[in-house]
């Protein structure tokens, strides 16, 4: 069982850290996220995040919300917030 758990923390995880984004001026939080407003604007005015690199909810519907999100803000300006709200979402699969 640990060899399974640690290959899905592996999966999980991202590599913010080892992309140098101070250089860009994007800021990290202490656990290596990157930090957004309600926008999903970054440190940077010009970057916007979305998705598992931002520390939310790592699950496909709400990354595909953030992601549509942060594209509308970046392409028309800062104009739909993000909204914390609980989506019903179900993963369907067959054993076999």
């Amino acid at each position: 069982m640990r060899a399974t758990e640690e290959a899905h923390r592996s999966l999980r995880a991202h590599n913010n850290r080892q992309l140098n984004l101070a250089a860009a001026g994007v800021t990290l939080d202490a656990r290596g996220n990157i930090k957004v407003d309600e926008f999903l604007r970054t440190s940077a005015p010009h970057i916007f995040a979305a998705g598992d690199v931002t520390g939310r909810l790592m699950l496909v519907p709400g990354a595909i919300e953030d992601g549509f999100l942060a594209a509308t803000n970046a392409v028309q300006g800062p104009t739909l917030p993000l909204r914390h709200r609980s989506r019903a979402t179900r993963t369907c699969c067959r054993l076999r």
